[in-house]
């Protein structure tokens, strides 16, 4: 009797182990209003969840082109004399928040690799719109967003498993100041994956400490 229950729940193990996580990820970004939407079924269907996460605005400048509302960034003009000090800082603060975020890709790029060799990617769809109003700042803009999908894309290129469909594309706009950005992905990954790698970062992160 034992053996038959050991047997079962060996099985059941096996077949979750091997069992995908399915992710249907779309995201948007329209100037101040952000939304990302999330789906997620695993063990066959049989689990299914989704997560909406509602628009986040920041400010608004609204205006009426052709009978239609157009929402664009509200660039507030103040004197720069009252502001140098509040750039400095923002400046020391991008500048950590960037620092950190590498120092925390290089801790765990073996984790990050080894998910990416493993995952499935059946679309890979990324297209960004950008403008400030002047074409020298945009151009430049344009140049370092293009260099950033470059690398993004050849990564993607060189695992393992390619997405069967990518799509990496720059619009830049010249005519208005305008940051719109849309990411949609489908993709899955075995469950004995993400624990393998749930396990490594746990190594990791209590070794380095």
């Amino acid at each position: 009797m034992l053996s038959i229950v050991m047997s079962i729940i060996v099985f059941l193990l096996v077949i979750i182990f091997a069992s995908s996580v399915n992710v249907h990820l779309d995201a948007s970004k329209e100037n101040q209003d952000n939304k990302v939407v999330i789906k997620i079924k695993m063990l066959y269907g049989l689990i299914r969840f989704k997560k909406d996460l509602n628009d986040i605005k920041l400010t608004e400048d609204k205006k009426e082109i052709d009978g239609d509302v157009d929402e664009d960034f509200e660039f507030e003009k103040v004197d720069d004399s009252k502001n140098d000090s509040k750039s400095d800082t923002e400046d020391v603060n991008a500048g950590k928040q960037i620092g950190n975020t590498i120092d925390l890709y290089k801790k765990y790029r073996s984790i990050i690799n080894y998910m990416l060799n493993r995952t499935d990617f059946k679309i890979l769809y990324w297209k960004t719109e950008i403008g400030f109003g002047d074409a020298a700042l945009t151009g430049m803009s344009i140049g370092m967003i293009n260099i950033l999908k470059g690398n993004v894309y050849a990564m993607f290129n060189n695992i393992k498993i390619r997405p069967k469909k990518i799509y990496f594309k720059v619009v830049p706009n010249f005519n208005r100041e305008i940051l719109k950005t849309d990411i949609h992905s489908i993709f899955k990954v075995k469950i004995g994956y993400i624990i393998i790698a749930g396990l490594k970062y746990f190594w990791i992160a209590s070794r380095k400490k």
